[in-house]
């Protein structure tokens, strides 16, 4: 996995990319969520189409935000939809949170 640091600014940047274009799967939330996905689907050669961005954040105790962002290309509506147990509509602009497992 490659690591970079990036300031507010570009994150922001970064964010309104990923949403406008609606090629990415977006969840916001745990990094257990983001591994098990990133395992199953993103390893190897398709890592470079999972990406997580880590923020600090103080929000009602809360210190350290996070989001990943797995392009669609790797892993269809269904596949994701079994995974969280969940239907997932087919159209290409589903963003939500994830929770995996029990």
């Amino acid at each position: 996995m490659k690591l970079e640091l990036v300031g507010e600014e570009e994150s922001i940047e970064m964010v309104n990319e990923y949403v406008n274009s609606r090629e990415w799967w977006i969840f916001p939330g745990t990094q257990e969520a983001a591994l098990i996905i990133e395992e199953k689907f993103y390893s190897g050669d398709a890592n470079v189409d999972f990406h997580v961005l880590i923020g600090m954040v103080d929000l009602e105790g809360l210190k350290v935000w996070g989001c990943s962002f797995a392009r669609k290309t790797r892993m269809s509506a269904k596949q994701l939809g079994d995974l969280v147990g969940m239907e997932i509509p087919e159209e290409k602009d589903v963003v939500f949170g994830t929770v995996i497992g029990d």
